[in-house]
């Protein structure tokens, strides 16, 4: 049953970061470029803004099921290392969160910049 438990946890939790990479694969790719919201409308920067929410708050839904499992399996197995593993998770979090607030203060400076 342990094996078995821990072969589950090991492909969810790939999955996971799989996902987490891509996430921010593509939101380094956007920082790189060269102040690429400069060059949307405003109304491309909200729909950017959508996307990134969504982005955001799929993600943050995923975290929660991912750090409910894994208490579990931490309370299950006894082996606390596997709850060090979860810090992985701050980066997607916070580059999503870091490209939201810039599409945000674009989209207000602009609304500024109009009136």
């Amino acid at each position: 049953m342990d094996k078995q438990l821990s072969s589950h946890f090991y492909k969810s939790y790939r999955i996971f970061y799989v996902l987490a990479d891509i996430i921010i694969a593509n939101t380094t790719i956007n920082y790189m470029k060269e102040n690429k919201l400069a060059k949307l409308s405003l109304e491309q920067l909200q729909k950017e803004k959508q996307k990134s929410k969504g982005a955001l708050i799929g993600l943050l839904i995923v975290c929660v099921i991912l750090i409910t499992f894994m208490i579990v399996l931490t309370i299950k197995t006894k082996r606390f290392f596997l709850l060090a593993s979860l810090g992985g998770l701050i980066p997607a979090l916070s580059l999503l969160a870091i490209n939201n607030k810039k599409i945000e203060k674009e989209i207000e400076s602009r609304q500024t910049s109009h009136t």
